[in-house]
C-alpha cells in the first residue's frame, strides 16, 4: 500500500519545490517490530515542499509531528492568482471567503460525508487515489458550482 501511495503522489508532484498541503492523518501507526515502514522514510520518499494541516490521528503520533514539514497548522488558507482555498482536515459548513468564491478542501471523511456543500471538496486519498489534487483541478470543480448560503454571509443588504 505504501509503495502505491508514494508512486501516486510522485506521479503528480514532479518537482522538489512543488507545494503540497497534506490535509491530515499522514500515518496511522508508529513503526513497530513487525517491520512496518518508518513514517520518516515515507516522508522523504514523497516529492515536494510538504505542509501539514493536522488531522485527528496526527496529534497522537509524535513521529508525524516531528517530521520536517514546511508548516504545521490546524487550518490554512492558500491564495494564488486572486483565488483562495481554505484547508482543514475536517469539513466546514462555512469558511472564510465562501461568499466571495473561496473553496474549501478537507479530508477526514473518507468519501462518506452525507451532505454536499457547494465548493467544499473531500480530497482524501480514499476519494482521489491517483494522488494529490492540483490547484487547476480544484478550480475546474469549483467553477462549476454556485455559492450557496449556509449562513447570513452573502445575503443582499
Amino acid at each position: 500500500m505504501n509503495k502505491a501511495l508514494v508512486e501516486s503522489w510522485n506521479a503528480v508532484v514532479l518537482r522538489e519545490n512543488d507545494e503540497v498541503w497534506h490535509l491530515g492523518d499522514f500515518g496511522m501507526h508508529a513503526p513497530n517490530s513487525s517491520g512496518a515502514e518508518d513514517l520518516g522514510c515515507l516522508f522523504w520518499r514523497l516529492r515536494g515542499k510538504k505542509h501539514l494541516v493536522i488531522g485527528n490521528h496526527d496529534v497522537k503520533n509524535q513521529q508525524i509531528m516531528r517530521l520536517p514539514w514546511e508548516t504545521i497548522e490546524q487550518i490554512s488558507e492558500v491564495k494564488k492568482s486572486g483565488r483562495r482555498l481554505v484547508l482543514c482536515h475536517y469539513p466546514l459548513e462555512s469558511w472564510a471567503g465562501a461568499c466571495r468564491g473561496a473553496a474549501h478542501l478537507h479530508g477526514h471523511c473518507h468519501g462518506t460525508l452525507k451532505r454536499k456543500a457547494a465548493k467544499r471538496f473531500d480530497v482524501g486519498v480514499d476519494v482521489h487515489p491517483a494522488g494529490p489534487v492540483s490547484w487547476d483541478e480544484v478550480w475546474s470543480w469549483a467553477d462549476k458550482e454556485r455559492f450557496e448560503m449556509t449562513d447570513h454571509h452573502g445575503e443582499s443588504r
